[in-house]
């Protein structure tokens, strides 16, 4: 259960206060530095901050850990009942390594295709992902929502070509879908699992003509009402990676022309074998509009860079590691993108942040750009967390003790009966 009722302590903190006033009343370009805020007192006061200003937020993290973490601290208050209706979520990075030649985890993708759909058709959420995910060279929005199909009861449709227009935007055809990416014909039913979405289609047809469209239950629930008809269903792609036919007609092209008909050969006919095969996401900038992930943002969002001097050292590391890999494929394949055409540099996402509402946090004010922000107000939080304390009961009870005598009240936050 979400614990929101809460979070309006939180006006007792200066700090907090001083931040959301701010916020309010400075449009972006505009920046800000609040120190003092560290484990799991980010999530209290970032979920009041999301509450208050009823703005987009964007939390940036050093880490894919950090990111996970802090999105399930904050589900704690901010988690909404209705799946339908959610307005946080976490924006994962890929479980292949760049240039790797593996499949892709469909419900990895369809989180993030779920939160760019969200965004391109102008939702306003919560999200939190890490610099290396805000740094990753995307599909255009305006693409994305292209690709998108929308059925609706009553619409003619070839059932042939349908499946053609399916397996183009990256699901496969299997007997029965059983998982994420899939879609099934059987008759005159066709059933479709979006990656993006919790439940699959099923549309029923009259000849050529949609008669009915309904979502399903995967598995049989005798207690589980059966879900109400619908007048239309919009398909997204299965995958980021799903090019027309006529878009990579024009990229192959393209690199026939600047790398030579020769050396593009086998990647021709790795995609003509199988265009939604392993290992063709990286391919991406050659044959799809793309944009980064802050494009994908309103200009009144509330961008919340975390730890950026910690940012900053690991996107370093991750900028050595994509190298490497690039220079061990390119001995194998010829035609490849670098590691630019994958990933913006950190310097670059600095560059985009400046323009934008920006708060920068951590224990220090150590930043990792050059933002000309001397004049930037910052603010110190009293709101604590208990990860320094390593679960030591004496220590909680002291440090309890200092926060009471300086007259501050105490609400002790706990996610499981044990730590009651």
């Amino acid at each position: 259960m979400a614990l929101r009722s809460l979070l309006i302590k939180l006006n007792h903190d200066p700090a907090f206060v001083d931040l959301c006033t701010w916020a309010q009343a400075h449009p972006a370009p505009s920046h800000a530095w609040l120190t003092g805020l560290w484990g799991s007192a980010r999530a209290f006061f970032w979920s009041g901050a999301a509450e208050r200003l009823q703005s987009p937020l964007l939390i940036l993290t050093p880490t894919r850990d950090d990111a996970r973490d802090l999105y399930e601290q904050l589900r704690l208050f901010l988690q909404h009942p209705d799946p339908e209706r959610e307005v946080l979520f976490h924006f994962p990075g890929r479980e292949t390594l760049p240039y790797e030649h593996a499949l892709t985890d469909m419900d990895v993708e369809g989180e993030r295709l779920e939160v760019l759909l969200r965004l391109a058709r102008g939702e306003r959420p919560v999200v939190v992902t890490s610099y290396e995910q805000a740094r990753e060279v995307l599909v255009d929005p305006v693409w994305l929502l292209e690709r998108c199909l929308t059925l609706t009861v009553g619409q003619h449709v070839n059932l042939d070509s349908l499946a053609v227009g399916l397996l183009e935007r990256g699901y496969v055809r299997e007997p029965a879908i059983e998982a994420r990416g899939q879609f099934a014909i059987r008759g005159g039913i066709l059933d479709i699992f979006p990656s993006s979405d919790l439940a699959p289609w099923r549309l029923e047809f009259e000849g050529s003509e949609i008669s009915t469209i309904r979502r399903f239950h995967l598995q049989w629930d005798e207690t589980a009402a059966s879900p109400a008809p619908v007048n239309e269903a919009v398909i997204p792609p299965a995958r980021l990676f799903a090019p027309t036919a006529a878009e990579l007609k024009t990229g192959l092209a393209r690199l026939d022309q600047s790398k030579g008909r020769e050396l593009v050969r086998p990647l021709r006919e790795r995609l003509q074998e199988d265009p939604g095969g392993p290992g063709q996401d990286h391919l991406l900038p050659f044959f799809i509009p793309t944009s980064d992930f802050l494009d994908y943002w309103p200009a009144d969002t509330l961008v919340v860079a975390e730890s950026p001097g910690a940012g900053r050292v690991r996107a370093g590391e991750d900028d050595v590691r994509v190298a490497r890999l690039y220079a061990e494929h390119k001995k194998r394949e010829s035609v490849l993108p670098t590691p630019e055409d994958l990933f913006r540099s950190f310097e670059g996402l600095g560059e985009v942040l400046a323009k934008r509402r920006l708060v920068q946090t951590g224990r220090l004010k150590q930043t990792a750009w050059e933002l000309h922000d001397e004049g930037a107000p910052h603010w110190t939080a009293i709101v604590k967390g208990t990860d320094p304390l390593r679960g030591n009961l004496e220590l909680l009870v002291a440090e309890a003790l200092v926060l009471h005598n300086q007259g501050l009240a105490l609400n002790v936050v706990s996610n499981s009966r044990g730590e009651e």
